[in-house]
């Protein structure tokens, strides 16, 4: 009982190239089969439940979804899935065989390397004693140089003592010669004992030398300290004269000071003939005393009138300033009632085109002169206040309001065409975003599936048994979302994760999953830092084992740091540094394969 709508023109329902129950018929009559050129535009005039379709498989809906042919499809993928696992099933007993050939051989080789193993670690064996016996030969070599440049110092140092003791031979044979005239035919005894004579006068007037030089340089040192202090206490002698000279000079004149004030003195007589006069000047002070108390008086008097005077003034001149500023408040009250007055005609003239006298004429028509004469300025001015509000009040007229109205319909028109296409936009990228984690996804998992084979398979040659395995935790079905914990379950332990295993199992564990890591994306260097550090020797021989043959199946370069003398015996080549001489440090470089062939040429 459905109702169809029809399509648009230009596509042609469904219904037309397929049979259907009569269930269906409603439904593919609103699905159109279009050409993709016309199905963008087509799709924008669809109706709600309607659907366009091509022949190469793009499908537009009528909500604004669309779908390239390029899109995978869930349907389409899961009978992709279904037949490659079909295929997989009937390659598996094939693939079984082959493996269990592949097995035996492994066995096989394993069998092989550990029998070459064994020669090698013999032959290693014999290299360590061949190495220490060369290192010893080397410090051998080193000390005989250093003997022979000892020797060779004390013969040069012993070379100078004999020429020095020849001439000092000579020297002596000349002066007992000289001394006591001995034939040189004489008794070689004699002469023997003469010489040692000499060399013992010798070496004690060698001896008095030295002593007679060091006494010297004191005497030498005294001299000149004395020669100072000489010079300091000159030139303190020369001040102080200077200063007794200046003394005396000072004494002098105190004296002759002293001289004249005692001449002065003597020459003084007391002065009794001067009485009467002293009497008369004192009358005459006396007088001059009273005229300066009445100038006094009347210099008060004076100055009081001064100051009464100055008062009256002071008073004058308040005001006087009081008129003036009354005078420039009325000046002021003037001008500003003729800018109030020029104001009002202004605006008589704006707003009512009249005068001020045809305003009040104005409002006396219809009014009583004496009422609106009582009218005060304040009430006017409310009243004209309340008028400008109603007017404003009753608001502008807007003559471009329906061009505005129109500008807005077409501005939400077209603010729907875009909300639309947003729409759309979104529902293409999240379409894209799909089809990224959906890829990113099964990146991911083939990526995991071999790292964690390769880590299934190293770990049980590591351990030589146990099984381990890497899990995604909580994904809730996304793995890009998911954490990773690694299980593990050494040979005679139960099943457990990483944390609850000792540290030489962790370790190896690592280990495992660092070379699972390599063997799915090797890379062109590894640095391992001191990772045989927790290993007993039996696990660090399965570490080197297995770094032999990680270097066999990769090109990759292990660098590895380590204190453990067994691992440094498998290396190719050892980096060390030495301290032959006490703060000296010295860079040793030792390739162990020339080694070896040095040893085997031996």
């Amino acid at each position: 009982d459905a109702r169809s709508e029809s399509l648009p023109d230009g596509c042609q329902p469904l219904i037309d190239f397929v049979e259907a129950p009569a269930e269906l018929a409603a439904r593919l009559s609103q699905c159109g089969v279009v050409e993709p050129e016309l199905g963008e535009s087509l799709s924008k005039l669809l109706r709600p439940g309607q659907r366009l379709v091509s022949k190469e498989g793009h499908l537009w809906r009528w909500d604004g979804f669309h779908r390239t042919p390029r899109a995978p499809v869930s349907a389409a993928e899961r009978l992709e899935q279904q037949a490659r696992l079909q295929a997989a099933q009937a390659e598996i007993d094939p693939a079984r065989e082959a493996l269990a050939k592949a097995e035996a051989a492994l066995e096989e080789a394993k069998q092989e390397r550990q029998r070459a193993e064994a020669t090698l670690r013999e032959v290693r064996t014999q290299v360590q004693p061949a190495s220490r016996a060369l290192n010893d030969a080397r410090n051998a070599v080193n000390a005989a140089e250093q003997a022979a440049e000892r020797a060779s110092l004390k013969r040069e140092a012993s070379t100078t003592a004999i020429a020095r003791l020849e001439a000092d031979l000579r020297a002596a044979t000349e002066a007992l010669s000289l001394a006591d005239g001995t034939d040189e035919t004489g008794d070689e005894s004699e002469l023997e004992a003469e010489l040692g004579r000499a060399k013992a006068d010798l070496d004690a007037a060698r001896n008095a030398e030295t002593e007679a030089r060091g006494h010297l340089n004191d005497l030498t040192r005294n001299r000149e300290q004395a020669i100072k202090r000489r010079d300091a206490l000159t030139r303190d002698l020369e001040d102080w004269k200077r200063r007794v000279v200046a003394s005396d000079e000072r004494m002098n004149a105190l004296m002759g000071r002293q001289s004249e004030t005692r001449q002065s003195l003597s020459s003084a007589e007391k002065p009794d003939a001067d009485t009467s006069e002293v009497d008369n000047l004192r009358a005459e002070v006396e007088k001059y005393e009273g005229e300066r108390k009445g100038a006094a008086d009347e210099f008060a008097l004076a100055e009081t009138a001064y100051r009464e005077a100055e008062q009256a003034a002071r008073q004058a001149n308040s005001e006087a300033a009081k008129s003036r500023e009354a005078l420039a408040d009325a000046k002021v009250r003037i001008e500003t009632a003729d800018h109030k007055f020029e104001e009002i005609v202004e605006i008589a003239q704006t707003q009512f085109q009249r005068t001020p006298e045809g305003l009040y004429a104005l409002a006396l028509a219809g009014r009583d002169e004496e009422v609106l004469a009582e009218l005060d300025l304040k009430t006017a001015e409310d009243q004209i206040e309340d008028k400008k509000r109603d007017r404003a009040g009753l608001g502008g007229v807007n003559m471009e309001a329906e061009a505005e109205a129109e500008e807005l319909g077409s501005r939400l028109g077209a603010q729907a065409s875009e909300k639309e296409d947003l729409i759309a936009a979104i529902a293409k990228l999240r379409e894209g975003v799909d089809a990224l984690n959906a890829e990113g996804q099964a990146r991911l998992m083939e990526a995991f599936e071999k790292v964690n084979e390769n880590f299934k398979a190293l770990f049980t040659t590591l351990f030589r048994g146990g099984q381990a395995e890497l899990r995604l935790v909580e994904d809730d079905g996304d793995p890009l979302a998911s954490g990773l914990e690694i299980f593990a379950q050494p040979p005679g332990k139960r099943l457990g994760t990483l944390n609850l295993m000792s540290g030489g199992e962790q370790a190896l564990t690592a280990t495992a999953l660092i070379f699972a890591v390599f063997l799915a994306n090797p890379a062109p260097i590894c640095v391992l830092d001191e990772v045989d550090a927790p290993l007993d020797d039996a696990n660090v021989d399965r570490f080197c084992n297995m770094l032999n043959e990680m270097r066999g199946r990769t090109e990759t370069r292990f660098v590895v740091i380590t204190h453990n003398p067994v691992t440094m015996s498998r290396m190719d080549r050892l980096f060390g540094v030495t301290m032959r001489e006490k703060g000296v440090s010295k860079l040793v470089s030792v390739d162990l394969s020339a080694a070896e062939e040095l040893v085997a040429a031996e």
